[in-house]
């Protein structure tokens, strides 16, 4: 559109021109002629219709009065010497008439006027005359004077006045086209400056038209002008007063008030003005386009043939003014409006830069400008200037005169390089319908599109830039590059390198989901035609911080995240020395830091050399790499891995409090721990009638610890700065708990385990291969089996018993260790045995007490304290020996009442064998006090009395 503006005013201005030609500026002022430098040389028909007189003392009059009358010619020629010394009179212009009158004293009138202007070429014997110009004129007034020789001439200090003037260009070299103009009156007269002329009426109509590849013709009102003397510095000039119209093809060009036009001839340079309610109308690709203004101005260059050849684009080619080379366009108004082939533009002033053939170079529009793409759904808007530039309009021009046709047709078809730029001043926005995208700048953008392409190809903001695109809100202050191939739109905000002064900021909002992050650095973001979007942010303050729906994220350094088209959130990537974060997971909120954060496939890996630590409440989860498998669901596990220097992992987690009971907290110690929520679907659990199996919090779910691993229980105090009780330990290679149902089992070499029995305030302590307990917080109580392995058979120490007030209960024994080649369980009744035992007396330090009990017997059975869980008896069944302050005996049966310090001693097969304090007896029975080292014996060997010793 622009470009046919551009071709219309510039073809306007050249049809104008043939006034320089018709009246002949380059050949009726010429002043070579005669070698003395007169003016001029001119010689007349020498006929009877010619009368010359003289007026002598007349003021203001001729010095020769002339009358004339029939027809005749004037001649003015130009005189070249020959060698030989001849005189050559060549033509410089003739002017022929059919009939002529005096009208008064000198001047005359001439009727069916025929004038033709000849060009000069060569010097001496190869000079020639050629004809350029022809004009006709129904009649012409003229003051006739006389020259030196005193021959009838055409006096240059009168006018001339023509009657409907035709006047043609007749020389091929002189301009790309034939140009030929019309007008009614025209009124002309000479001076020192050159040659001036005017239409006696300002209402006086016009016509010029260009014979050129498209035809151009121009028309008017009222004309003046001026045609300098080639030894002058002056400017051709031309003014049409009044509703100038221009018709170039299908395009016209008017306007209400004056048209202008002024050539530098020496240059070529030419100017073309317009004003008031100026309109052109054309039509680009079968649609009307209308521009309306105030004003407008075209500057060109007017070529010969032999430039035109070289500089212009190749003749037919659809477009082209053969013989003009356009400079600028300048069009201005309040404002400028172009309308059409679906494009509105409206500015205070548009200026464009054609190349020679016409074509748009660049193309600038000022004062609030805005241009809207109605077709692409695309609109521009500009606070000062917005400019379009199209280098390869001009590369095309050059390579089709260089003869390299197929790159001109390429950038014709869309090659890359013919994609248009607009660039723009002062505060823009762009608006692209539809990708439902805007972009403000406010210090200009520079826009480009792809050939053929309908969608945005590429756009660089400066300074503060903002982008909105279907929930999507981008901003910064340092500029931005927008880039949309394939529907895949891509944002880089800032300058390539990250800088800690440029600030962004982005907010993604998408089906409930929403996403924030502000700080500074490098930030790009890349959409998807699905509306999935990437973002990378790189920031050398580490200041950035994100929430996405209630995660958090703070002192981010790197950012790499993908988020879903339907907004959730696909996978992640955070680094920073000091990141922070708060996210949720099962169920709970949970914050903490670490160096480096990743999320894929429902897979939250938080890492770092310092470690990663994350808190939820009043527990704590830390090493190295701690991962949350199925972040986002209600049934998050996590697993986290110790450090490379040897130091655990480590997690605290909190019990629910029981009903009236105390809060207690479980510590966990290894090299790699598995927190894992409830194992089957609720739906599934409530059928089998197994609810605990359904717990979808990780604190009721299953634990595993590996490698060097510890778990420690404690009963958190009401005061959280006091430490804690220890409720609960185990130690080994493996441990695993399920949480819910109170289950247990720690592996290793050996296995460990204590508790605390709340009930009775009795510690229990296991070694074993393999322990396995069933733990009841609600009465803080335990059942432990310790299994027995070829490498380590299994221990128990029962230590604390509480005391009971009375004689009866006094001697029972608190502090308890049982070692069994077999299994050993300990529930709230004792000690069972799956195989030989030996029991061993303890101090409350857990050291073997010296004189305690010390027994040993395939067979055992103990009696407790229900309360106290104190050991009040022993029982054996087969083969025993036994240890107890001073006695020593070995027998088949054993019973040992510590309530009364009595043990009974039983041989079946084998006799009893007592030592005590030293002397050694045998027999079938005995009954010994070993407190007060009474003995009765029954069935004495050796002696055959009985005997009682003390």
């Amino acid at each position: 559109m622009i470009r046919r503006l551009a071709i219309a005013g510039v073809l306007f201005a050249a049809g104008l021109a043939v006034l320089h030609f018709a009246i002949g500026s380059e050949n009726f002022l010429n002043t070579e002629a005669g070698s003395r430098g007169e003016p001029f040389r001119q010689s007349g028909d020498a006929r009877s219709g010619v009368v010359v007189g003289g007026y002598e003392g007349a003021e203001g009059r001729s010095p020769v009065a002339v009358s004339i009358s029939g027809a005749g010619r004037f001649r003015r020629d130009v005189e070249r010497t020959l060698p030989d010394g001849t005189v050559l009179f060549l033509p410089q212009w003739i002017v022929r008439f059919g009939d002529s009158e005096t009208v008064d004293e000198d001047l005359v009138q001439l009727r069916d006027v025929q004038s033709e202007l000849f060009r000069v070429r060569g010097e001496a014997a190869e000079a020639t005359a050629h004809p350029v110009a022809a004009v006709h004129a129904r009649e012409a007034l003229v003051t006739i004077g006389r020259d030196d020789d005193g021959a009838p001439s055409i006096r240059e200090d009168r006018d001339m006045e023509l009657f409907d003037v035709e006047a043609r260009s007749l020389d091929r070299d002189a301009s790309g086209g034939d140009l030929h103009f019309e007008v009614g009156r025209l009124r002309a007269r000479h001076s020192d400056d050159g040659l001036s002329f005017a239409t006696p009426s300002p209402a006086e109509p016009f016509r010029a038209t260009l014979d050129a590849v498209v035809p151009a013709v121009a028309s008017g009102r009222g004309a003046t002008g001026l045609l300098p003397a080639r030894d002058r510095d002056g400017d051709v000039s031309l003014t049409i007063r009044s509703e100038p119209l221009v018709e170039y093809g299908s395009s016209t060009l008017r306007a209400a008030g004056s048209l202008g036009f002024r050539e530098e001839p020496r240059s070529g340079a030419a100017r073309l003005d317009l004003a008031d309610r100026v309109r052109a109308e054309s039509v680009d690709g079968g649609e009307p386009v209308v521009a309306t203004a105030d004003r407008l101005a075209v500057t060109f260059v007017l070529l010969h043939r032999r430039q035109t050849a070289a500089l212009a684009a190749p003749a037919g080619q659809s477009g082209t003014a053969r013989g003009i080379a356009p400079l600028e366009l300048r069009v201005a108004g309040s404002p400028v409006r172009v309308r059409g082939a679906g494009l509105r533009l409206s500015c205070g002033e548009l200026e464009a830069v054609p190349t020679p053939a016409g074509r748009p170079f660049t193309v600038s529009a000022r004062g609030l400008p805005a241009l809207v793409d109605e077709r692409r759904g695309l609109s521009i808007t500009a606070a000062t200037a917005l400019h379009a530039l199209d280098p390869s309009a001009l590369l095309a021009d050059v390579h089709s005169a260089f003869g390299f046709a197929p790159l001109a047709r390429w950038r014709r078809a869309g090659g890359f390089a013919a994609a248009p730029v607009i660039a723009s001043e002062g505060s823009t926005t762009v608006r692209d319908d539809r990708a439902d995208l805007d972009i403000t700048a406010s210090d200009g953008m520079r826009v480009q599109r792809a050939p053929g392409r309908d969608d945005l190809s590429w756009a660089r903001g400066r300074g503060e830039v903002e982008l909105r695109q279907r929930g999507l809100e981008v901003r910064g202050d340092g500029g931005c590059v927008a880039m949309l191939c394939a529907g895949v739109q891509t944002v880089e905000l800032g300058p390539a390198e990250p800088d800690p002064a440029h600030h962004f900021a982005l907010r993604q909002e998408r089906d409930g989901h929403v996403l924030t992050l502000d700080g500074s650095g490098a930030c790009r973001v890349v959409r998807a035609a699905d509306g999935a979007v990437a973002i990378r942010i790189r920031s050398p303050q580490g200041d950035v911080a994100l929430r996405y729906d209630d995660a958090e994220l703070a002192a981010v350094e790197t950012l790499d995240v993908r988020v879903r088209a339907d907004g959730s959130l696909a996978a992640a990537a955070v680094r920073g020395a000091a990141c922070t974060f708060a996210l949720s997971f099962a169920g709970r909120r949970a914050s903490g830091s670490c160096a480096e954060l990743t999320l894929a496939d429902a897979s939250l890996t938080l890492t770092g050399p310092e470690g990663a630590e994350l808190w939820r409440d009043a527990e704590l989860v830390r090493g190295e790499r701690i991962v949350v498998v199925g972040y986002g669901t209600d049934r998050a596990a996590l697993r986290v891995d110790g450090y490379a220097d040897g130091r655990p992992a480590f997690a605290r987690l909190v019990e629910p409090a029981a009903p009236g009971g105390p809060a207690h907290a479980v510590e966990l110690e290894a090299r790699e721990l598995r927190l894992v929520p409830g194992l089957v679907p609720a739906e599934v659990a409530a059928w089998h009638g197994m609810p605990w199996l359904a717990q979808r919090t990780v604190l009721d779910g299953w634990f595993v610890a590996r490698g060097s691993a510890h778990l420690r229980r404690i009963a958190l105090p009401a005061d959280p700065v006091a430490a804690g009780e220890l409720v609960a330990a185990a130690e080994g290679d493996r441990i695993d708990v399920l949480a819910a149902a109170g289950i247990a089992t720690v592996r290793g070499l050996p296995a460990r385990i204590e508790y605390l029995d709340a009930s009775n305030g009795q510690r229990v302590r296991g070694r074993a291969h393999t322990i396995r307990a069933l733990v009841d917080s609600a009465r803080s109580t335990a059942d432990i089996a310790l299994l027995a392995e070829d490498r380590a058979l299994p221990e128990v120490d029962l230590l604390g018993a509480r005391e009971r007030s009375g004689t009866e209960r006094a001697g029972a024994l608190r502090n308890v260790r049982a070692i069994c080649d077999g299994a050993i369980r300990s529930t709230t009744d004792g000690l069972r045995f799956d195989g030989p035992v030996r029991l061993l007396e303890l101090d409350s330090d857990g050291a073997v007490r010296t004189g305690g009990l010390d027994l040993a017997a395939s067979e055992v059975r103990l009696d407790w304290d229900p309360e106290t869980r104190a050991l009040l008896r022993v029982r054996t069944d087969a083969g025993t020996q036994v240890a107890l302050g001073d006695l020593r005996a070995a027998a088949d049966r054993v019973d040992i009442d510590f309530t009364t310090s009595i043990c009974a001693l039983a041989g079946e097969r084998n006799d009893v064998t007592v030592d005590l304090r030293g002397r050694r007896l045998r027999g079938s029975h005995f009954v010994v006090d070993y407190r007060r080292l009474e003995l009765r014996a029954w069935n004495l060997r050796g002696s055959g009395t009985p005997e009682v010793a003390r």
